[in-house]
């Protein structure tokens, strides 16, 4: 894991820098435009979560975290965003932002779909 503290900038990371790693509006939409579960987000938008990661996982430690869900969670990597669906709800499943952080090796930020598509409305503006 990384061991450079997340607040070593003495500056204010903007919102579109803590949510949309660059803070473009280019990547913004690219992260509503690349979610592989289009259906769920439609469904139960609040069960959908994106977890930005400061840095992309590699094919294995996503692979890594899937054999570690032991309840129906499915989960899908881009880049430095893992799209997680939580179908029994978020605050009982054992798949947590620390598990999810320990088996990608970084760490993250989530936000549910609806959080998600309000700040994307907001770059967009």
């Amino acid at each position: 894991m990384d061991a450079t503290p997340d607040h070593a900038s003495s500056r204010q990371p903007s919102i579109n820098s803590m949510i949309f790693p660059s803070g473009s509006r280019k990547n913004a939409k690219a992260v509503v435009v690349n979610n592989p579960f289009p259906d769920e987000a439609k469904r139960d938008a609040a069960h959908l979560v994106v977890m930005f990661l400061k840095h992309a996982p590699s094919v294995k430690e996503v692979e890594v975290l899937r054999a570690a869900i032991a309840g129906p969670e499915i989960v899908s990597a881009d880049g430095r965003q893992a799209y997680i669906v939580y179908p029994a709800g978020i605050g009982r499943s054992r798949l947590t932002n620390t598990l999810v952080e320990k088996k990608l090796r970084t760490r993250g930020t989530a936000r549910n779909w609806n959080t998600i598509l309000k700040l994307a409305s907001l770059v967009e503006g």
